[in-house]
């Protein structure tokens, strides 16, 4: 899931302003492969998840309160679902911030991408939340 251009965007109770993008990428942390008596596979399954989110700000010298990794969250934003959607859908990810790196300097300021890991309540439940 992409959002550009998120509204509302909030981890924790700290708002931040300024994010161009709301990137969720969603990988196979255990990846199963059989292979019967060719050498083609047979069957495969994916038993185990990551959520990856990556939240692009652009930030200035006072972009806010320090993010540092291992704080765990709620991430809440809320996105338009089609241009004529004025309030949009929500989204809530139970996250735990994995780290912060700074991009080159632009004319508003850098960009500040902030990486974050989801981090499901009980080991089944989605980490991620449309509502």
């Amino acid at each position: 899931m992409l959002a550009l251009h998120p509204m509302d965007v909030r981890f924790g109770s700290a708002a931040w302003g300024h994010v161009t993008s709301v990137a969720i990428e969603r990988s196979g942390a255990r990846l199963v492969a059989e292979h019967a008596d060719g050498p083609h596979v047979v069957f495969a399954d994916v038993p185990q998840q990551q959520v990856l989110v990556r939240v692009v700000q652009e930030a200035a010298s006072d972009s806010g309160p320090d993010v540092v990794p291992g704080m765990l969250g709620t991430l809440r934003f809320r996105t338009a679902r089609g241009g004529g959607d004025a309030r949009g859908a929500g989204v809530a990810i139970r996250a735990m911030v994995r780290g912060v790196a700074y991009g080159p300097p632009g004319p508003r300021g850098c960009l500040r991408t902030t990486t974050l890991l989801g981090v499901s309540e009980d080991g089944a439940t989605d980490p991620v939340e449309v509502y």
